[in-house]
């Protein structure tokens, strides 16, 4: 198959949020979505079907330390949120 082929999918098992516990004490919540499924022909050594899966997470702050905290406008990046 020289071109990947898009194939049409449904979530059958959701297996629901990570919890990600940082260093300085923050708690980050992360579930990984799947936009778009590719089958992209078989395996020359064993035939298996080869599948490229796209996905986008979602994150989530579920606790933010205080000392985090900075109210807006002020802190490192006082200049915009992005650059």
């Amino acid at each position: 198959m020289s071109q990947p082929e898009i194939i049409d999918f449904e979530i059958v098992k959701d297996c629901g949020w990570m919890e990600l516990k940082l260093a300085n004490g923050a708690i980050l919540r992360v579930k990984v979505e799947p936009s778009a499924v590719a089958y992209a022909g078989n395996d020359p050594n064993t035939g298996l079907p080869i599948f490229s899966i796209q996905i986008g997470a979602i994150v989530q702050l579920a606790k933010v330390p205080r000392e985090l905290m900075r109210r807006p406008g002020q802190g490192e990046q006082a200049q915009g949120a992005y650059r």
